[in-house]
């Protein structure tokens, strides 16, 4: 199911209608969201190891995994948000 959405560089079947546009679109979304993700988890263990940071409090305290979840989910629709717009055709 997941394939249809790769680039075709990544994905070995061939699809017609998926361009070159969208290939680069959809690279430059996801390293983005790699980038800023690994931006967010260095910040979180650097709070950790200072002290600065209390997540006894956090009602995901328990499953720290659903916030790093929550926080891909919303750098992706972000960062899709703003290539698309960079992308897009204006006159």
């Amino acid at each position: 199911m997941t394939k249809i959405y790769l680039p075709k560089e990544i994905n070995d079947s061939t699809n017609k209608n998926f361009d070159e546009r969208q290939s680069k679109i959809l690279l430059e979304v996801f390293s983005n969201t790699l980038v800023w993700t690994v931006y967010a988890l260095i910040l979180a263990i650097l709070l950790r190891l200072t002290g600065l940071s209390d997540n006894r409090k956090l009602w995901f305290s328990d499953y720290p995994e659903v916030g790093y979840i929550l926080i891909i989910i919303v750098l992706f629709v972000i960062n899709l948000f703003y290539i698309r717009n960079k992308y897009s055709f204006r006159e």
